[in-house]
């Protein structure tokens, strides 16, 4: 598998936060940030001096950064609030991934969480997608790719690609 495009996020304080990872690939991979935008997300390219406050206040590209589609993804790492054994995902109720998810079509997806968020059952609709997480527990999402997901995909190729 070769990852060009990398989906990540800005973490809210109750996430596993992102930035180290952001700030130590930005510069070999093609990272991309969701935007909101009424009901969907859309994916710019991450640039540090073009960020901006935006929904619930957190950084994301602003309108100078390139939009990307969630067809260039080929690794998202999604955000959640609590995730079971089985892959069950729940989000923040907005259904902003519900909706992206299903458009990332060749992209691997993962989620990272801590040990807490592993929950028995949680309430799913049957659009919900299965991602099944890498548990955090005092580590960062660099030391996590490093450790644990960077061993899968020791073949990942530094080339960047062109946004559409």
């Amino acid at each position: 598998i070769q990852a060009h495009t990398v989906l990540l996020y800005s973490a809210l304080p109750d996430e596993v936060p992102t930035e180290a990872f952001i700030a130590r690939w930005a510069d070999k991979k093609q990272i991309l940030l969701p935007v909101v935008c009424g009901d969907t997300l859309i994916l710019r390219r991450y640039d540090p001096n073009a960020l901006q406050n935006g929904y619930q206040g957190v950084l994301e590209p602003n309108a100078l950064c390139e939009e990307w589609t969630p067809q260039d993804v080929d690794f998202a790492v999604v955000p959640g609030l609590a995730f079971t054994p089985d892959g069950q995902r729940m989000g923040r109720g907005k259904g902003y991934y519900d909706r992206l998810l299903p458009q990332l079509t060749r992209a691997v997806k993962v989620s990272v969480a801590f040990p807490f968020q592993l929950c028995e059952q949680i309430p799913q609709d049957p659009w919900d997608i299965k991602i099944f997480p890498t548990f955090a527990e005092s580590l960062t999402i660099y030391e996590l790719w490093t450790i644990r997901i960077w061993k899968s995909f020791r073949s990942i190729s530094m080339a960047p690609t062109s946004p559409v």
